[in-house]
């Protein structure tokens, strides 16, 4: 015990000796930093860019603003705010607290590790690869893209908010909100939940609903509560129960090309037919 104490003492003074050695970083105009070393805070401002490299660690929080940079590929930070049409990449490293994108800037993740992430107004969040250890959300008229990685707990979609995915995993659930759009067109997704006026659609085929689901009258509506089971289009099997589904909420299961060709064709026909 007395090890123990002495091993959290030392820990203790260590981040205190480091945040008292630590300073901020501000960057504007067209200036560049690689981050090697440990910081408090960081401002990218105008067309400025920095990259997070191994050795890098933003103790508190990194604001990015305007068309300003940020290239992380190692290190550590804890908190990223992106503003205006700045861009963020990120390939490996580690945001231990959460990444919040607003206003119309884009973040690609391709790696690495975020605990929370928020996304709001018009931006954008492109998520190929990586890990989210808590929960993703998207707000406003934002847009969320997942086509690989994975979410440890959940994706909310808030709000007017788009989120697409064709990959990936979600190990707990997706959850549709206000008057959100959910696209699913691949991925691994444990439970879907839709609420209020939200419009979750499936895009995929070979499509089987379980007990406590059945088809609306236009063949692509789904109501009630079950298992979904279908492929996607890259020929992927999926199951996705369906654990809770407002009345006001829309799900659609829209069908192969194929049968989309085919009810064209009928639709053409139709109107010929009408016309003579």
């Amino acid at each position: 015990m007395r090890k123990l104490r002495i091993t959290i003492c030392l820990a203790t003074l260590l981040a205190i000796a480091l945040s008292t050695q630590a300073e901020d970083f501000t960057l504007t105009d067209t200036q560049h930093l690689d981050v090697t070393k440990t910081y408090i805070d960081g401002y990218l401002y105008d067309y400025s860019t920095a990259n997070l490299l191994t050795g890098g660690n933003i103790l508190a929080n990194l604001y990015v603003n305007d068309q300003a940079k940020l290239d992380i590929f190692d290190g550590s930070v804890d908190s990223i705010f992106t503003y205006d049409n700045c861009t963020v990449n990120m390939s490996d490293g580690t945001i231990s607290s959460y990444l919040s994108s607003s206003g119309a800037s884009i973040v690609n993740i391709s790696g690495g590790n975020v605990s929370w992430g928020y996304v709001m107004d018009s931006s954008i969040l492109n998520f190929s690869d990586g890990n989210i250890d808590r929960r993703l959300y998207s707000y406003h008229s934002s847009t969320v893209n997942m086509s690989g990685g994975s979410v440890s707990e959940e994706i909310c979609a808030h709000n007017n908010s788009t989120v697409n995915i064709s990959g990936g995993n979600v190990s707990n659930k997706v959850s549709a909100y206000d008057t959100s759009i959910l696209n699913l067109s691949g991925g691994s997704i444990a439970n879907l939940i839709a609420w209020n006026s939200s419009t979750v659609i499936f895009e995929g085929y070979d499509f089987t609903l379980g007990q406590g689901l059945s088809w609306g009258l236009d063949g692509q509506t789904i109501f009630g509560t079950g298992i979904l089971t279908g492929i996607w289009f890259d020929h992927t099997s999926f199951v996705i129960p369906i654990t809770y589904h407002n009345t006001d909420a829309t799900i659609l299961a829209i069908p192969e090309p194929a049968t989309l060709v085919l009810l064209s064709l009928a639709g053409l026909f139709l109107r010929k037919k009408n016309r003579r």
